[in-house]
């Protein structure tokens, strides 16, 4: 490439992206117009995307109002090991990042560890947010990798209220003429006044910024956890919305080498949009994001068969009721306890949920998503139990792996050598781990066979 040549190049670049930096702030444009802006030093406890802009230059973010200084415009915020990264103020922990954050293009890349207010790192938070070139809508992608700090053997993610997780706090304007909307238009779960929460692939708001109207939308990958997300919203005395995991309700564990990945889209429209038309942003943005990567991935070379399109139906040694049946072991869902799992009554033991996988596989791995930590804290992932399978409805049944004793994992995965099973039974000899065996509890079952043995 000739001198020339080269400086050619480079101006196309800055055609597509101009980059400011202040020691602060960075800003990403695309062909000459502002996106967002990106704070990267604390403010005073959180990093965050500052300033974010319509198509046509209308800015959508309200950082740090009077009446809740802690809502900094776009943040990521949550409850680690009984320490709060959603409030501000010197009791409480810091998203501390090891360096400036980094460029390339249109994707900003920032490695943040957050830190308790006695100085102890708790959690290592890899952060990508990356503008499309999209002409209309603006479009942001979030993209949050979480990891217990070295050498912390375990931490505990949770809220108190439903509201913590990627935030999204709009101007005055809205408050008040805000409206909400959703792909299913599914019933909502109220929380308080205009407080709700909702399970969708995601959440549109509608009002006005500035004398204009904007329509701001966020999005839920499909591979990120516990999609469908439940989405907060409020819309009275301030207009919020949030994608939560749900952790006030379900909390989590998160054990070192463990690391948690999620990504949501952020799109804004000037004008008021329809359905159709968030439902038709969305389906390209997912068309084109890569799901969350995860080394215990399986995908790429095992296909899930324990899936009812899959012919696999399920049944259990009982069920709590109504709404617990063995199925939901199988339905893809484990966002909500009250809801996504098989649950069974209570002291009928053995407990077992056994699958009939429609016709003799190839098998080599499980995955068991359990019960995990209940809202107040008590442990109830299924303690002891054995993984078997069986060519017979009755057996007899063989075990696939070695009996699991003490387990505390919320996800417990299990490799082994192949073997062939119609039937695969998860025989429940502990269901809790204080000692006692009174409830099974499994949100899903996975059973998994190699790609090349599925037809």
């Amino acid at each position: 490439m000739t001198h020339y040549s080269r400086i050619a190049a480079v101006l196309l670049c800055l055609s597509l992206t101009v980059r400011a930096r202040t020691n602060d702030t960075v800003e990403i444009k695309s062909n000459g117009r502002p996106v967002c802006e990106y704070r990267q030093t604390p403010n005073p406890n959180k990093v965050y995307v500052s300033k974010l802009y319509s198509p046509e230059g209308t800015q959508v973010l309200l950082d740090s109002p009077a009446d809740h200084v802690h809502h900094h415009a776009l943040m990521y915020g949550l409850d680690v090991d009984q320490v709060s990264f959603w409030v501000d103020g010197e009791k409480q922990g810091t998203q501390n990042p090891r360096s400036p954050a980094a460029l390339s293009g249109k994707t900003l890349e920032h490695t943040i560890d957050w830190v308790s207010p006695a100085g102890q790192v708790l959690l290592t938070e890899s952060r990508c947010v990356s503008a499309s070139d999209s002409a209309s809508p603006t479009l942001l992608t979030w993209r949050s990798r979480l990891r217990p700090a070295q050498g912390r053997g375990r931490v505990r993610l949770f809220t108190s209220k439903a509201y913590a997780g990627l935030g999204f706090r709009f101007p005055k304007s809205m408050d008040g003429k805000a409206t909400f909307a959703f792909p299913d238009g599914k019933d909502t779960t109220p929380v308080r006044n205009t407080e709700k929460v909702t399970c969708d692939r995601w959440c549109a708001c509608t009002g006005p910024v500035d004398g204009k109207t904007v329509t701001v939308a966020m999005f839920s990958h499909p591979r990120t956890c516990r999609h469908p997300t439940y989405w907060f919203t409020m819309s009275d005395s301030l207009t919020y919305m949030t994608a939560t995991l749900n952790l006030y309700r379900q909390p989590m564990v998160l054990r070192e080498g463990q690391a948690l990945e999620l990504v949501y889209g952020v799109a804004v429209w000037d004008g008021q949009v329809s359905a159709e038309t968030v439902e038709a942003a969305y389906g390209k943005w997912v068309g084109r994001t890569p799901g969350p990567a995860s080394p215990d991935d399986w995908s790429a070379t095992h296909i899930n068969v324990a899936r009812q399109e899959c012919g696999t139906t399920a049944t259990a040694s009982s069920a709590y009721g109504e709404g617990y049946e063995a199925d939901k072991a199988i339905d893809g869902k484990w966002a909500v306890r009250e809801t996504d799992k098989w649950n069974s009554k209570l002291n009928i033991t053995p407990h077992y949920l056994k699958l009939d996988l429609g016709r003799v596989r190839t098998i080599d791995r499980i995955r068991i998503v359990h019960e995990g930590l209940l809202p107040g804290g008590e442990p109830c992932t299924t303690s002891d139990f054995r993984l078997q399978g069986s060519l017979r409805q009755w057996g007899p049944f063989h075990d696939l792996t070695p009996p699991v004793r003490g387990n505390t994992d919320a996800i417990s995965e299990h490799i082994f050598e192949p073997a062939e099973a119609r039937y695969v039974r998860l025989l429940i000899e502990t269901g809790e781990q204080n000692d006692r065996n009174e409830y099974g509890r499994i949100f899903e079952m996975q059973v998994y066979s190699p790609k090349e043995n599925v037809k």
